[in-house]
């Protein structure tokens, strides 16, 4: 190992030890539950975070990286070396012997290696910092507590600062537009223009050097542009907020354009596309895609053959399209920030991202669901068990409490088909009920239905589950049903609501869908209003099984 290499290590370690002791008070159970087992089960000394930050901070100064290397070489010896295939049980298959296997990895040892050449960079994320611009307007609103900001450019900023997490802040960001706005021939290219930008780095730091300059940073951001908006997401401990803030400026503004690095994404993606062609649970799932979505273009499953024909330039050209105008970006911060820190990274980092006042709304993709009652079977795998999937789309209107409702009916479904299927009649592996409401393309009700059982009982139960949705639909539901899916709603609200990330992705798509980032307030309030008649109106507005119902029965293979 070289000693750059050491050095980050050491780095990386003190970082998370140092978040641990910041995070102690906040700890999941479930984590200090499994480390206290840990210790019982292996006789080891139970020790705090600041003890084993303490012994850390003792031991790096007297272990160099001779002893590393020393250590590294003990571990790997001819005495304790194991060899693992696996691969299909195939004639035309060859596998090696042992004795090609032990010969091949003698021929490795005795090749020259070149010494491996740690090449960092040694310059700032960014140089030359922007000039702060002025908030146009700041808000605060009352109730949630959340403040937002309009910057200077025409982006928006929502904070809310929480104290669920000592040493995190999370981030999004969303815009719409998406794969909406370009033809079908780009479709394939736009969704892997953030991957191709991403491992490519800014400017002069490419992918490597990038991780070698974050290194002991608690740092994390992506992009993605989705069929009709492009996000941001990402997260960062307070201590690292500027770093976090420069590295968003730059990918953003200064992308690398490195053909090795495309050339090496492009081959990652196409491998993993044709391993995944292997897999029958892959093939399943996207060929639903294409049966629910009509086979659209911006919604089906792309092909090896289409990441080979990705250009270069034109992923380029979309990524500088999609990210090249914050006017219409909103920005979502949640976490233990300084407030008029936070406030003067957005004035001088968001507030100076490109700016071109454009008034952007998803395209029309011209998405059709199929109509009428449709069964597909598909037979795939060699394992004697089938699944079959029922999905019921019906138009209807986009109301918040409707969407809560929404959930109140899943735990509901789920309940009652866990006592009918599954414990009446002894035949389902598994069996799930999911609903949602959702607006973008088109508001549209969804009821999913899913069996896992044995292949000669997918009739008699697929029936039984929809015989139970329409005992419920004619009202059989009980007080004391209705009651115990109130209660749970309410236990499941309160614990989400000491996690950052469950007022992080209500505030971003509440604003998505056109209501008041801190709709999030209101959700207690709905599931006390819960009532027999709200969820029975649902299901007979929107569970139209009887005219409209996909069903798409997955099978093995009979010539397996």
């Amino acid at each position: 190992f070289t000693q750059g290499e050491f050095q980050r290590a050491l780095s990386s370690l003190q970082t998370n030890l140092e978040r641990r002791v910041l995070e102690k008070d906040k700890e999941g159970s479930n984590r200090l539950t499994w480390s206290y087992l840990g210790k019982v089960l292996f006789d080891q000394p139970l020790i705090g975070e600041e003890q084993q930050l303490m012994l850390f901070n003792l031991a790096k100064e007297l272990i160099k990286v001779e002893d590393v290397d020393r250590a590294f070489s003990a571990l790997i010896t001819d005495e304790n070396f194991v060899f693992t295939l696996r691969g299909p049980n195939k004639p035309e298959i060859h596998y090696p012997a042992e004795e090609e296997v032990f010969a091949l990895r003698k021929g490795i040892q005795s090749q020259v290696i070149n010494p491996y050449v740690d090449e960092t960079l040694e310059q700032p994320l960014l140089t030359g910092i922007p000039n702060p611009r002025k908030i146009r307007k700041t808000q605060v609103l009352k109730k949630s507590g959340i403040t937002k900001w309009v910057l200077a450019n025409g982006a928006t900023v929502y904070a809310l600062k929480t104290t669920n997490k000592n040493d995190e802040i999370l981030f999004s960001a969303y815009s719409p537009g998406g794969l909406s706005l370009y033809p079908p021939e780009d479709v394939v290219t736009a969704r892997h223009a953030t991957g191709i930008v991403f491992e490519s780095g800014f400017g002069d730091f490419n992918r490597i050097n990038l991780n070698k300059a974050l290194a002991g940073k608690t740092l994390y951001l992506n992009a993605d542009i989705g069929v009709f908006e492009e996000n941001l997401r990402g997260s960062f401990a307070p201590r690292d907020a500027e770093s976090f803030f420069q590295y968003l400026f730059q990918i953003l503004t200064n992308p690398r354009n490195c053909s090795d690095s495309f050339a090496s994404y492009l081959q990652k993606q196409i491998t993993f596309e044709e391993n995944s062609q292997l897999d029958p649970e892959t093939v399943f799932w996207e060929t639903v895609e294409v049966i629910t979505n009509g086979n659209n273009p911006y919604l089906r499953p792309e092909t090896a053959t289409e990441i080979k024909q990705i250009d270069h330039k034109r992923a380029l050209e979309i990524y500088m399209d999609r990210f090249g105008d914050f006017s219409d970006f909103t920005f979502f911060f949640v976490g233990n920030f300084e407030e008029q820190t936070l406030k003067r990274f957005s004035e001088v980092y968001l507030a100076n991202l490109p700016s071109l006042k454009r008034k952007e709304k998803p395209g029309n993709i011209r998405l059709q669901y199929p109509q009428g009652q449709l069964t597909r079977t598909i037979n795939l795998g060699k394992d004697e068990k089938s699944m079959v999937l029922g999905i019921n789309i019906h138009k209807s209107k986009f109301k918040l409490q409707d969407q809560i409702a929404m959930g109140a009916l899943e735990q509901l479904m789920s309940e009652k088909l866990r006592i009918n299927i599954r414990e009446a009649r002894s035949g389902a592996y598994a069996v799930q009920f999911q609903a949602d409401l959702k607006k973008v393309p088109d508001s549209k009700s969804l009821f999913y239905t899913m069996l896992y059982c044995a292949p000669d009982r997918h009739e008699e139960l697929f029936s039984a589950i929809y015989a139970t949705l329409d005992s419920v639909k004619a009202g059989n539901i009980t007080s004391s049903e209705l009651a115990s899916v109130k209660t749970t709603l309410q236990k499941n609200l309160e614990s989400q609501m000491i996690s950052n990330r469950f007022f992080l992705e209500q505030m971003r798509s509440n604003f998505a869908d056109g209501f008041p980032v801190d709709s999030y307030l209101k959700i207690k309030q709905q599931y006390e209003k819960l009532d027999r008649k709200r969820l029975i109106k649902l299901l007979k507005k929107y569970m139209t099984h009887e005219e409209d119902l996909i069903r798409i029965i997955r099978l093995p293979r009979t010539d397996a």
